[in-house]
């Protein structure tokens, strides 16, 4: 999901328009989690947002598309370490991706 950073161009865009969330300071506050929107997007709600987001994570961490992905010989199957590798990259991401949906940032 897109994140407004301090100091950067869309922080600042975001800003003038008054649609950050959490005052802005969304890294500061206890109730941002991972997965949510740090702002308002257009045509939709921030919670259309997220779980749009988190909906395009499980279709693309599914065992199917994996596989798809895997089967690629221009790619991930044009060698044996090529493949290894996207097969680890894929089971660290799934766990990192899904899993940690809407845990708190940081320490508590």
């Amino acid at each position: 999901m897109l994140m407004p950073y301090p100091e950067t161009g869309l922080y600042k865009q975001l800003e003038a328009e008054g649609r950050l969330l959490y005052s802005g300071k969304w890294w500061l506050s206890p109730d941002f989690k991972f997965g949510k929107s740090a702002f308002k997007p257009h045509n939709m709600t921030a919670d259309e947002l997220e779980i749009g987001c988190y909906n395009a994570r499980k279709e693309y961490y599914r065992i199917g598309s994996i596989m798809r992905r895997a089967l690629d010989f221009n790619t991930n199957m044009r060698s044996l370490s090529n493949f290894g590798y996207y097969n680890l990259e894929n089971y660290l991401s799934y766990n990192d991706a899904l899993k940690k949906q809407d845990i708190m940032l940081g320490l508590e």
